[in-house]
């Protein structure tokens, strides 16, 4: 070896505790979601999702505490990455814009393999509390401050009621959470999952425009 290299070599910094820590329990949650992804929610076994995060059962263990350890920093992690997208939507665009912007950043999550996971979790832990350990109170796919905050910046110009405004949301959610068991098994059709994705802006868009021009009345 060159004095050159050996130079270069030596000049790499190593990597902090931290930041092993950092990239271990990302490795681990990333198993989590590819395993319950290609696996079910039942057999992505604690050692499964070891195995393929590279790491003991115990490492995974120092950093989680459990299996449901792993599983509630999955939701966390997926919950964020969903509002994160549509955090870059921009709040100025006109209406249309706006609600195309919000579902196509929506729909990439939902499309997700972390989402399909999210979902997963949920469903099983809420079905059978203490199998897997008790899913907390309150527990859910999407933060919902963070996500009422969100929906106000981007449409906080139209004016509907509490219970409208929940109405259109858990049915924007309803249908991209159908749209996305859809596309498991239908990956091949991005042309009708194209208009499937218009037929829903449509809809918002309508909703919301009905809702400015009833107030502007």
């Amino acid at each position: 070896m060159t004095t050159e290299g050996f130079s270069q070599r030596r000049a790499r910094p190593r990597r902090t505790h931290a930041e092993r820590t950092a990239e271990t329990t990302l490795r681990i949650k990333q198993a989590a979601i590819e395993a319950i992804a290609e696996l079910g929610f039942k057999r992505a076994t604690a050692t499964e999702i070891a195995r393929r995060a590279g790491v003991s059962w115990g490492a995974a263990q120092h950093h989680f505490g459990d299996k449901t350890g792993i599983l509630l920093a999955v939701l966390e992690d997926s919950a964020t990455a969903f509002l994160d997208r549509i955090d870059h939507v921009d709040e100025t665009a006109s209406l249309k814009n706006r609600v195309e912007g919000f579902i196509d950043a929506a729909w990439e999550h939902f499309r997700s393999d972390a989402f399909r996971s999210a979902s997963e979790i949920v469903s099983n832990l809420a079905a059978a509390p203490g199998e897997e350990g008790d899913l907390p109170e309150g527990t859910a796919i999407v933060q919902l401050d963070r996500w009422v905050e969100t929906w106000s910046r981007l449409f906080g110009d139209v004016h509907l009621s509490p219970s409208r405004a929940m109405a259109i949301q858990g049915y924007v959610v309803a249908v991209l959470s159908g749209l996305s068991s859809v596309h498991v098994l239908q990956r091949g059709s991005v042309n009708v999952r194209s208009r499937q994705l218009g037929f829903l802006k449509d809809t918002l868009l309508r909703e919301l425009t009905a809702a400015k021009r009833a107030v502007g009345k």
